[in-house]
């Protein structure tokens, strides 16, 4: 995203319907091409997002868990009844090691 459009920002970041919705800010100045390939790679992350499950950072399925409210969970937290747990998300460092963070 850098290379594309230098300068962008996060405004927000928010869950919604089991996925990510992102909320970015591009430079005024920025070329119409470059504006469509920076909004298609903002697509392109909310939509991987409803594969990466929101405890851990595995490879999730997108699962309706009640009435208007969806999640994406691993085969070991699609059975969490933890709603909270899309405060928390996965962090890799660079060994390849997981772990959590709470906000």
């Amino acid at each position: 995203m850098d290379i594309v459009a230098p300068g962008w920002l996060v405004v927000q970041v928010k869950q919604k319907f089991g996925g990510l919705r992102l909320y970015v800010e591009l430079p005024e100045d920025l070329e119409t091409s470059s504006r469509a390939l920076a909004h298609s790679l903002v697509g392109d992350a909310e939509r991987e997002s409803c594969s990466v499950c929101d405890v851990c950072g595995e490879l999730g399925t997108l699962t309706q868990v009640r009435e208007n409210y969806w999640q994406t969970r691993c085969g070991s937290h699609v059975l969490s009844d933890d709603i909270d747990a899309t405060l928390r998300f996965a962090r890799r460092d660079r060994e390849g090691r997981g772990g959590t963070q709470e906000f």
